[in-house]
């Protein structure tokens, strides 16, 4: 009994001492290859890509570099807008970017290619507006999008009130 005691004595104060961990920060930078130091968006894709959205481009980082994806106005398979304010990745491994003025892109990760999708004021149906600030794919695979005039499900391109 007088052993048990003693163990209690000698470990409460240790449990009673919150938990440190020890974290470690690693910076990415201008200075390593990304395209600015402002990210509004990050997603880690099912092939271990980590993409990174800026105000300036889209970076996809490898682990030892960037490559950098921009829009291109005399391409129209690049993104509508350098701008890329929110990413999601769809089931059949699609990236969506949503830009800050140019709408929602669907981009091919293997091709690099971008299709475009803009709003539209004489399409009812075309996504609500031009800033695309939020993505989430749910757990039925449906990609939503929060714009600057509301909630979009892009399964059905209905806009939600």
């Amino acid at each position: 009994m007088r052993v048990l005691l003693l163990l209690v004595a000698l470990t409460a104060p240790a449990l009673a001492q919150p938990a440190t961990l020890a974290v470690q920060f690693d910076r990415i930078g201008t200075a390593d290859g990304l395209s600015m130091n402002t990210v509004p968006a990050l997603l880690q894709d099912r092939a271990g890509f980590l993409w990174v959205g800026t105000e300036v481009g889209l970076d996809r980082y490898d682990g030892y570099a960037f490559t950098h994806y921009r829009h291109d106005p005399d391409d129209k398979t690049t993104l509508s807008s350098s701008f890329a304010a929110s990413l999601a990745e769809t089931r059949d491994g699609a990236l969506w970017v949503g830009t800050y003025g140019g709408g929602l892109n669907r981009l091919d990760p293997e091709t690099g290619r971008a299709v475009r999708y803009r709003h539209d004021a004489a399409e009812a149906t075309s996504l609500a507006d031009d800033r695309v600030e939020a993505l989430l794919v749910d757990r039925r695979g449906r990609l939503w999008a929060g714009t600057g005039d509301g909630v979009v499900n892009l399964e059905h391109l209905e806009r939600l009130i």
